[in-house]
């Protein structure tokens, strides 16, 4: 998905039966470079919602994290909006 071909094709180059083009190695070492979050990762079946200390271990909540701790207008415009929502703290469960 990341790199715009179908896991047959990766399995090929696995497998040693095809080999990707200069275009996608390139790509491939960008994303090396970048970390594993650089990697979109499809979700099988329909999974739940990740909700409170599930969340923790879901890598795009701590590049959102990391993004509002780099960005004051970005943590302004996220404060704005969760205003309207809840706190879970408040609820007395």
């Amino acid at each position: 998905m990341t790199l715009g071909v179908e896991q047959k094709e990766v399995t090929a180059w696995e497998a040693g039966d095809l080999f990707p083009t200069k275009r996608l190695v390139e790509a491939m070492k960008g994303l090396q470079a970048r970390g594993k979050d650089a990697v979109v990762r499809v979700a099988r079946g329909k999974a739940a919602a990740k909700t409170g200390t599930a969340r923790l271990a879901d890598p795009l909540l701590w590049r959102l994290f990391r993004k509002l701790l780099d960005h004051p207008a970005l943590f302004d415009e996220v404060s704005k909006l969760a205003e309207k929502y809840p706190d879970p703290s408040d609820d007395p469960r």
